[in-house]
């Protein structure tokens, strides 16, 4: 439901809005019903030796609801005949997501009772003794309502354990946050009276509603589910050794109570300025600043060289984990920040018989702690470590697009001038640097000791040489790499490495013939990269398995047989296209 009003009074434009919707979505949330392994290389694929096991219980079904409503005033006020501003504010209320049978549930570290946490067993992680098999959960609302009971099984709404969890919590366990106001203001001048020379820039702050993927996954895990989780538990032929006995459950979806709805600061100052009648040039600096930016944080993880300091076996890690009687907790939290800064030109000329042409070039750098609302730091103590490129930085973009009317033969009315002449060319041409390269450590790994492999959370390498191979496919040098010393992090930066050139044409030839009134045709042929150019687009970023002299392996064997892609373009712009299309209007 929308609804704007506006009116003019004096030298003010107003305009005062608001729009409210109420949106649902039922889902189920399916665990790994027939159980899911995950294996740190081809050869240990091949010996069957995993990495982690994750099997579930039964399928929840999650009953999400998510309002907002949001409203604005805004003033257009022409204060001389040269200035005129741009005053607004607008509020936005946000309501969490919940799940209205109140089955998700969330890890609050404030509520884990030490005293009461899992004995693990030293010898196959397996758990002992569990007083408090639900210590630190806790579920929105105050109970399970009838209809609940209908979505919610009976061994969970009559277990007396699951009852003690509800603590009168929101419905989303995520607080609504009420100061959401968002002022913004702008100016244009008109430097001569003449309109030929306007400066501008403006303010805006904005808020995004908080990203509810979480509560989706919410309900897949304790109480609700039962998920059996190993870490590095063996052979797949000795799974069933392992017996019934309990191990710890991963909580892949909590999210803290104080949640605040991510905010965006923009702001831009320039200058247009019209050279001649037919051309005009424009010089922009635009940027914004982020922050509450969620990402998903590991509260189970230990500090580096904790396995190094207390020599472990893969079974073992859960027994040194801050709340004993879960294996990886991961909690959406706020605390990422993004910052975007810009140097944009831009100038377009008309052509005098018809046409444009236009190039634009942006000097830029993206930088953040993570690049999207879910992002893993490699260590959840250090969330800074990741500061860096955004995976969408491109720092230098330039494009140029035209429409250019061939000069002959325009507007004639012979019948042979009309179907030789009347000939259009238009295309765009971009070039800009790659997307940017986050190289990895290969899965399985825990170099690091703090308790979490590479098989859950990326880590990265040391850099140590020219990572770039300068070799066509071959666009990364894994001799450029080493693994860091046990106990540490790798010296190499999130996203540090720059990706290849993006260069691409297009261009088409268009026609258009009159025959009779309102009856035409159109002839149009187009060329997708005309030039055929090839630019490498998807590059390998995962590192080869980790060798005993501190190295990494290479793509290839001594003898020339493939070991790894890491490094090398696994997919490239397609080669040129070409389309024909005629059309007959009437």
């Amino acid at each position: 439901m929308k609804d704007d009003f506006s009116r003019v009074l004096g030298n003010h434009s107003l305009k005062i809005g608001g729009y409210f919707w109420r949106a649902r979505k039922n889902q189920t949330a399916p665990p790994a019903l027939n159980g899911q392994f995950t294996f740190s290389s081809l050869n240990a694929l091949v010996q069957g030796n995993f990495a982690n096991y994750t099997e579930g219980s039964n399928i929840p079904q999650i009953q999400a609801r998510f309002p907002q409503f949001e409203t604005y005033v805004q003033d257009d006020w022409r204060t001389t005949r040269r200035l005129t501003l741009n005053i607004g504010l607008r509020w936005q209320l946000m309501p969490p997501i919940s799940s209205w049978p109140n089955n998700t549930a969330f890890f609050d570290p404030t509520l884990f009772d030490q005293s009461k946490a899992a004995t693990i067993s030293q010898t196959n992680g397996s758990i002992t003794s569990n007083p408090s098999p639900y210590n630190g959960l806790v579920l929105p609302g105050n109970g399970f309502s009838e209809k609940a009971k209908q979505v919610v099984a009976p061994s969970v709404y009559n277990n007396p354990a699951v009852q003690a969890l509800f603590r009168n919590k929101p419905g989303g366990i995520v607080e609504t946050k009420y100061n959401t106001f968002a002022p913004r203001v702008g100016f244009a001048y008109d430097l001569t009276g003449k309109q030929t020379t306007v400066v501008h820039g403006g303010y805006g702050m904005s808020y995004e509603r908080v990203e509810g993927n979480y509560i989706y996954g919410a309900s897949s895990q304790l109480p609700f589910t039962a998920v059996a989780s190993l870490a590095s538990a063996g052979n797949v032929d000795g799974l069933g050794s392992i017996g019934t006995q309990s191990t710890p459950t991963n909580i892949g979806n909590s999210a803290a109570m104080n949640l605040e709805p991510p905010r965006i600061h923009s702001y831009s100052f320039g200058v247009q300025h019209k050279l001649f009648n037919n051309t005009s040039v424009e010089l922009n600096y635009v940027g914004s600043r982020s922050a509450n930016l969620t990402y998903r944080k590991n509260l189970n993880q230990a500090a580096a060289g904790t396995e190094q300091a207390n020599p472990l076996a893969a079974a073992q890690r859960n027994a040194w984990r801050p709340y004993r009687g879960y294996g990886e907790i991961y909690q959406y939290t706020n605390g990422a920040h993004a910052n975007y800064n810009s140097l944009q030109f831009r100038m377009q000329t008309h052509f005098n018989h018809g046409g444009l042409a236009t190039i634009s070039y942006t000097w830029s750098k993206a930088l953040t702690e993570g690049s999207t609302f879910d992002y893993q730091p490699q260590d959840s103590n250090n969330l800074h470590a990741d500061y860096g490129p955004a995976n969408y930085n491109q720092p230098k973009i330039f494009v140029a697009s035209y429409v250019y009317p061939i000069p002959f033969w325009q507007h004639e009315q012979d019948w042979y001038k009309k179907v030789i002449g009347g000939w259009q060319l238009s295309g765009i041409t971009r070039i800009a640097n790659g997307l940017p390269i986050n190289v990895v450590q290969p899965s399985g790994q825990s170099v690091a000791g703090n308790l979490v492999t590479t098989s859950s959370v990326a880590q990265r390498p040391n850099l140590v040489g020219d990572p770039y191979a300068h070799n066509g496919k071959q666009y990364l040098n894994p001799a450029a790499f080493a693994v860091p010393a046990a106990g540490t992090y790798g010296n190499l930066g999130y996203d540090a490495i720059k990706g290849p050139l993006f260069n691409n044409w297009d261009v088409a030839l268009q026609k258009n013939i009159p025959i009779h009134e309102d009856i035409g045709v159109e002839f149009r042929a187009e060329m997708f990269n005309a030039p055929n150019h090839l630019s490498l687009f998807t590059i390998s970023n995962t590192l080869g398995s980790a060798q005993s002299n501190g190295t990494y392996q290479t793509n290839f064997s001594s003898t020339g047989t493939f070991q790894n892609a890491f490094g090398q373009a696994t997919a490239t712009t397609d080669p040129r296209t070409m389309e024909f299309v005629l059309r007959v209007h009437f």
